[in-house]
């Protein structure tokens, strides 16, 4: 593994896409999408079906959007926009850009999700009793304030959960990384996954892809224990 990416490599590689890319974004995200949607009144249900069409949608058919969408030979409809602001945009790489790549990916990978672990937050805020809110409201407390001091760490376990699920997600996340830039240009958006397919079915590598795969399966374990440890598992105090 150091011959292809060196150690300094692997590790920023392993720690950055799964933690501060995927992990933090995702979470922040749907938090506040789920925020903005429990205080909608009208037009939630369009709103509810618009965020989830996406998670029912293929992981290959998300990626040949993305691909066309962000597509430099035909120009895609984002650099199309973007040259109206500024006309040398109209040639900017988005997957072959090995400085970003690894984010578009993130960020396509994040598009997919964002509706399935938004829903579990929405209900998650719209199950926080009442009286809650409208005694902070009450007591002089600003509408972000009520959300802040009240109805997210009355919902503490599940932002938990959510956090967990996201973590192992980006872990074991795979297909995106493959489907849109095979882990390059060279590898700048290589993944653990992606690193194991190559050495398992490409290099046909099967007991070093093997062994691969068994340090994913031990690291996602390690780090969901770590996590509800540090965070206390989510039970209330």
């Amino acid at each position: 593994m150091q011959k292809a990416f060196g150690k300094k490599s692997v590790i920023f590689l392993f720690i950055f896409p799964a933690f501060l890319i995927y992990t933090a974004f995702v979470i922040v995200s749907i938090l506040l999408f789920a925020i903005l949607l429990s205080r909608i009144k009208k037009g939630r249900v369009a709103l509810q079906t618009l965020y989830y069409i996406p998670v029912v949608i293929s992981s290959v058919a998300i990626c040949q959007i993305f691909t066309k969408l962000l597509s430099v030979t035909p120009t895609g409809i984002v650099n199309q926009v973007l040259s109206f602001i500024d006309p040398s945009l109209k040639l900017m790489e988005w997957i072959s850009n090995p400085q970003i790549s690894l984010y578009v990916t993130a960020f396509v990978e994040a598009y997919k999700y964002l509706g399935l672990y938004m829903v579990i937050f929405y209900a998650a805020l719209i199950g926080v009793p009442d009286e809650l809110g409208e005694a902070a409201l009450i007591d002089g407390a600003s509408t972000w304030q009520e959300y802040l001091y009240v109805r997210i760490p009355y919902i503490k376990p599940v932002i938990i959960a959510n956090c967990l699920l996201v973590l192992n997600g980006s872990l074991r996340s795979f297909e995106f990384s493959y489907l849109l830039t095979h882990g390059g240009p060279g590898n700048a958006s290589e993944l653990m996954t992606t690193y194991m397919y190559k050495q398992a079915f490409s290099s046909m590598k099967y007991g070093y892809g093997s062994s691969v795969a068994i340090m994913i399966v031990i690291i996602c374990m390690v780090v969901g224990m770590l996590f509800r440890k540090f965070t206390g598992g989510g039970d209330d105090e």
